[in-house]
C-alpha cells in the first residue's frame, strides 16, 4: 500500500520542520501559536501548536533557542523563544544543506515533472490493468 499525500508530506516536514521554526525565530523573538500562524501564512502548514514543540526543545537542548516566559494580556503566560548566536551559526549551516540537498532533488525530477503528464499515465495504465 502506498502512503497517502498527508502521510508523505507528514514525513517530508519532520525532515524540515526544526529548520523552519529556527528561522521564524530568527527572524523575530516569538512563541509557539505565532510560529504556527506565520508559518501557515508562508505556505508551510503545520498540524498544531503542540506538533511543534518537541522540535522546539531539541532546539533548546541544542543551545540552539533560549525561551522567557512572558505574561499576556489575553490569558496565561506565553514561553517566548530567541535565537543564540549559535542557533544563527546552526540556521546558515541548514540552510546550505537545504539547498544542496533540493538541487539534488530538482535535478533527479526535473526531467519527470516536465513531462508529469506521460508519468501520470504510466501510474493510471498501471492500476488499470490490476
Amino acid at each position: 500500500m502506498v502512503a497517502g499525500k498527508e502521510v508523505h508530506h507528514t514525513q517530508i516536514l519532520k525532515g524540515v520542520l526544526e529548520m523552519c521554526l529556527l528561522a521564524t525565530i530568527v527572524e523575530e523573538r516569538t512563541y509557539g501559536y505565532a510560529m504556527v500562524r506565520r508559518l501557515s501564512e508562508q505556505g508551510l502548514e503545520v498540524a498544531s501548536e503542540s506538533s511543534i514543540y518537541p522540535a522546539l526543545k531539541r532546539l533548546k537542548a541544542q543551545g540552539l533557542v533560549v525561551t522567557e516566559l512572558q505574561d499576556s494580556s489575553s490569558g496565561p503566560a506565553r514561553k517566548y523563544y530567541e535565537s543564540t548566536p549559535d542557533g544563527i551559526d546552526m540556521l546558515n549551516n541548514w540552510i546550505d544543506d537545504w539547498y544542496a540537498v533540493r538541487a539534488g532533488v530538482d535535478a533527479v525530477t526535473e526531467h519527470v515533472a516536465k513531462r508529469h503528464g506521460a508519468v501520470r499515465t504510466k501510474v493510471e495504465r498501471k492500476h488499470r490493468s490490476s
